[in-house]
This record gives C-alpha cells, sequence and structure tokens, in this order.
C-alpha cells in the first residue's frame, strides 16, 4: 500500500512540474509574441495540455492534495495557485476571439457574444444567480464614468422575479446619473456573506455579475410603485415608506436594469 501512494505521488509531482514548465512556456511567449502562441502548433498543443489539465479535473485533484499538506515544501507549484492558469486562458482566449471577430473593411461586424466562463465547474446556476439577486441586499454597479474611466458604486437593489429586471433607486443627478445617460451598458456585481468548510481558514464566495442596460424609468407612478417594492425588500415600517416617497418620491429617480448576459460563481478565498 506504501508503495503504491508513493508511486503515485511520484506520478502527482511529475505531472505538476510537467504543467509547471507549460504554464511558463506559454507565459514567456505571450508576453514575447502573442501571435506565435497562436500558429505555432507546439504552443497550440500545449494549450491543450493545460486546458485539459485544468479543465478536466486534475487540477482539482492536485490542489487539494496541496491544500491537504500532501506535496513537498520546494516544490514548484505556481500552476496550482488559483488564477494562474485562469489568466492566462482567459488571456489567450481574448486573443483568439480578437483574431476571429477581426473585419476586413468590407465586413460587417456580426453580434456581440458575451464570452463563456472558463472555470465552468465552478459555476452557478441561473436559480442560484437569482436567488443571490433576491437576498443579498447591495451590490456595485459599474458605469463608463468620466473620461471613459470605469465607476462602480455601491447601490441597495430589488430584484423583480415578473420580468427578471433589477430596480435602483439614485438622486436625480450626479456622476453615475450622467454616465448612465452617456452610456447604458452597465454591470452590476453581487455577493453573498460565503461559508467556511470545517477545519477551513478561506470563505468560499458566492458572486453574480449582471450585464445589460440600464435606463430610467419615465412614468412617475410605475417608478414609486417600483421604489416602493424596493424599500420593502430593506424594512417593513409601510408608515415610514410611505412618509419617505411622499416626502421625496418627486425627486428621486428610478432606474432599470434590463439583463442581457448573467454568469455567477463560487470561489474560494485561500
Amino acid at each position: 500500500m506504501a508503495m503504491r501512494d508513493e508511486r503515485e505521488l511520484t506520478a502527482v509531482i511529475q505531472r505538476i512540474r510537467q504543467m509547471e514548465e507549460i504554464l511558463d512556456t506559454l507565459e514567456a511567449a505571450l508576453e514575447e509574441n502573442p501571435v506565435r502562441v497562436r500558429e505555432d502548433p507546439a504552443l497550440r498543443e500545449m494549450v491543450s495540455v493545460l486546458t485539459r489539465y485544468y479543465e478536466g479535473g486534475e487540477w482539482m485533484a492536485d490542489y487539494a492534495q496541496d491544500e491537504r499538506g500532501e506535496l513537498p515544501i520546494d516544490l514548484k507549484r505556481g500552476v496550482l495557485s488559483e488564477d494562474a492558469v485562469y489568466n492566462l486562458l482567459c488571456d489567450l482566449a481574448a486573443l483568439s476571439e480578437a483574431n476571429e471577430n477581426s473585419c476586413g473593411p468590407n465586413e460587417m461586424e456580426g453580434p456581440f457574444v458575451f464570452r463563456e466562463m472558463a472555470r465552468k465547474k465552478q459555476q452557478l446556476s441561473e436559480a442560484e444567480c437569482i436567488e443571490i439577486l433576491k437576498a443579498e441586499p447591495r451590490g456595485v454597479l459599474s458605469v463608463l464614468g468620466d473620461d471613459g474611466y470605469p465607476y462602480g458604486m455601491p447601490l441597495n437593489h430589488w430584484y423583480c422575479e415578473e420580468n427578471g429586471r433589477l430596480y435602483f433607486h439614485s438622486g436625480m443627478k450626479g456622476h453615475k446619473v450622467d454616465a448612465i445617460r452617456t452610456h447604458e451598458k452597465v454591470s452590476f456585481c453581487v455577493y453573498d456573506q460565503g461559508f467556511r468548510r470545517d477545519g477551513e481558514w478561506a470563505l468560499n464566495i458566492k458572486s453574480v455579475i449582471v450585464f445589460g442596460r440600464i435606463r430610467p424609468v419615465e412614468d412617475q407612478q410605475e417608478a414609486i410603485e417600483i421604489i416602493r417594492k424596493l424599500s420593502f425588500k430593506y424594512t417593513s415600517d409601510s408608515a415610514y415608506i410611505e412618509r419617505e416617497i411622499q416626502a421625496a418620491g418627486a425627486r428621486t429617480l428610478c432606474l432599470e436594469l434590463i439583463p442581457e448576459h448573467m454568469t455567477g460563481k463560487l470561489v474560494n478565498e485561500s
């Protein structure tokens, strides 16, 4: 039994060293000449090998073994970090997408396609994403702000199950409102409080990102009713809500986010 365990550990170490070498080679090639990674057959094969390792379950098994402290301390293991392979594969996917979508002067661009999540084993279902949007009290709305700088701000929100849209309330003026009126495409990120498994220090976080277009709700009566429903998410004090609506409803902007794409992911912070 001990001999078999030793052989298995040796095979794992050899595999990690091989993948580490592939990762280093691809990172260097991508930095030196991104086009070469796409065109060189040997490098393309390395990408395929690394992708199969990462998505096929071996990476997760090696990662778990490392977390249990079963690998040698002096083993180089950057390939087992949470982001190394993921970031490389995302960079390669973006490079491939840019090449495939490049158009000549007489070609028309096709419809935009949102990229798929690289870490599919961590992907949340649509139902899980919706539950997070319903349950969590706030998220971060990101817009294209002044001079093209991204501008993110924490906002309370209400998810409407009837139409699958998100609603916010806001003042009538400001950086956020100016950005939205200039560029309607936004993203909204929500994440939960997380949980810890027995014996672990790191949190496991579920997060959701909604991509879509945002606009003011122009009909005042509709806007007031939405604000009322949003308020009931945070308090059941109807008298308080009505007083606030009477006092500030006319000066409150209601915003509607119409989702076009939604992704959710479970991430361990270690």
